[in-house]
């Protein structure tokens, strides 16, 4: 949006000017002019209401979707059998996505412990959420999961929880804070702009005013210490009511070199990481998640529970993602594959003891 105004402005101020000169050279009359500029208003007029119609209905989701203190309602177990092996999938949207044929990771995992390793009586649910970080996937659990005492659990984070560590970013509202009371999230559009004529005018704003982009290379992220502690917390909860755990890493893009194509593909680098005239750098978010994903495997080790190092499984490359995290059909295939296995395998292990 912010391009496409760098790009109309100066040819709107063209057309002005030559206007001005058709008018000084009086080749066009005053009276053309004031009836054009009488038409634009009236279609201002008409189009404004259809424009934010549509700008609220992109970025505002409807009421009943926000949750008060988890941002948005938490997703919950329909149907759940306790007759059967459950598995809760807790994590963000790579979690909670589907690829262009409709399928996600968890729905796939069932199927395949099902029809490859003949385990019937197994239940895997996608309990994902768009924007959650371990701190809503803990609350969540308390609230709304534990009650259900699952068989295990699967947790998936660090992205959400590293890119609050971009405490300048639109989807923050102050400096870092460790319980993430910072971070708006998805209600940032509702809060800083929550209709088209604000969002365009900060556009405008922008445009005018904006001071060179302050590009940020850092290796600290003091967010590590909420991550590991909610991280404890869950496994040390599902511990008592004799839950099992498994913990994976965060496969992504980052990587040591990357081509243009794949920078450019950075979209939750380059838009949740960036604002306020500050964002970080692609180094900054490598050493991200790397640093998070390196606290997913000492928290494993640390609480000795199940761990899968799933970012070193899947190759880092366009075939595989089409942005930072978010998966192609290819990785869908492969994360079923191999969170299928490990499960199969616990399960047989289990069975084995007894």
């Amino acid at each position: 949006m912010s391009l496409f105004f760098k790009i109309t402005f100066p040819l709107l101020l063209a057309v002005i000017l030559i206007i001005l000169a058709g008018i000084a050279k009086k080749k066009i009359s005053v009276n053309s002019v004031v009836l054009l500029v009488i038409t634009f208003i009236l279609l201002a007029l008409i189009g404004y209401p259809v424009g934010d119609y549509f700008y609220k209905k992109k970025y505002n989701l409807d009421s009943n979707e926000y949750h008060t203190y988890l941002q948005l309602v938490p997703p919950v177990p329909n149907d759940y059998d306790s007759t059967k092996f459950n598995i809760l999938c807790l994590g963000g949207s790579t979690t909670e996505f589907k690829d262009d044929k409709g399928r996600d990771w968890p729905g796939m995992v069932e199927n395949k412990l099902k029809t490859s390793f003949n385990l019937a009586n197994i239940k895997v649910y996608n309990l994902g959420r768009i924007w959650y970080t371990t701190q809503h996937s803990l609350t969540n659990y308390i609230q709304n999961l534990r009650k259900h005492k699952p068989d295990m659990i699967i947790i998936m984070h660090a992205i959400n929880d590293a890119w609050h560590n971009a405490d300048f970013s639109r989807f923050s509202n102050g400096p870092f804070r460790i319980d993430y009371g910072h971070y708006l999230g998805p209600e940032a559009y509702m809060i800083k702009a929550p209709s088209l004529f604000s969002y365009l005018s900060d556009i405008l704003s922008q445009l005018w005013y904006a001071d060179d982009v302050q590009v940020v290379n850092t290796k600290e992220f003091p967010g590590l210490t909420s991550f590991r502690n909610n991280l404890t917390t869950l496994i040390q909860l599902a511990r008592i009511d004799s839950t099992e755990v498994l913990l994976m890493t965060q496969p992504n893009l980052f990587k040591d070199t990357m081509s243009s194509e794949e920078i450019k593909s950075l979209t939750m680098l380059n838009k949740e990481a960036a604002g306020n005239g500050k964002r970080w750098s692609v180094v900054t978010g490598f050493n991200a998640m790397n640093a998070y994903n390196e606290a997913v495997v000492r928290t494993a080790e640390k609480e000795k529970t199940g761990l899968i190092d799933l970012d070193k499984k899947i190759p880092k490359t366009l075939e595989y993602f089409y942005d930072d995290v978010h998966y192609k059909g290819k990785s869908y295939d492969l994360i079923a594959d191999i969170v299928a296995q490990r499960i199969y395998h616990h399960i047989i292990q289990d069975q084995a003891k007894k």
